[in-house]
């Protein structure tokens, strides 16, 4: 059993498995609600993959005018987790979970009661020739209570 040690998370040294969300002083946000709020843009990269499961024809009156119509299956799902913090350090991994064909965002929201100040994001790569995970790309990394993080597809 291998040891990984856990560093900050960045944008940088997580680009490889998605992107960081969080609103940065320095980034492009413009003015919104009345001048209440900033608006961060195009903070990730989401994504949908699945190849349509059916295509359907349909026509007109006019029979010249046949248009092909692909369905696909999947669409967007935002859901909301509840997770309970674990006292259990170090942490072991017993799980990788992979969605070939979509990205999976996480964005913390923590109870006031929690004193949540951090969390802790696992990932690894794919190894294309295996189709399993490229245990040699493992890392870890401490998120922050205010930073997302959004997976790539894969």
């Amino acid at each position: 059993m291998a040891t990984l040690m856990s560093k900050p998370l960045t944008a940088e040294e997580f680009l490889p498995y998605g992107q960081v969300i969080e609103a940065k002083s320095n980034d492009m946000a413009v003015s919104a609600n009345q001048g209440t709020s900033r608006r961060h843009n195009h903070l990730a990269n989401l994504s949908n993959l699945k190849r349509p499961q059916n295509i359907t024809l349909e026509n007109s009156t006019d029979s010249s005018n046949i248009k092909c119509v692909e369905h696909n299956d999947a669409s967007a799902n935002l859901c909301v987790f509840s997770a309970t913090p674990t006292s259990t350090l170090p942490f072991p991994i017993k799980l990788l979970e992979r969605h070939k064909f979509s990205s999976q965002m996480f964005v913390p929201m923590t109870k006031p009661d929690w004193n949540a100040r951090s969390y802790l994001v696992i990932v690894c790569l794919n190894n294309p020739v295996t189709d399993k995970p490229d245990m040699a790309t493992l890392k870890t990394f401490i998120a922050t209570s205010i930073q997302g993080i959004n997976y790539e597809p894969g």
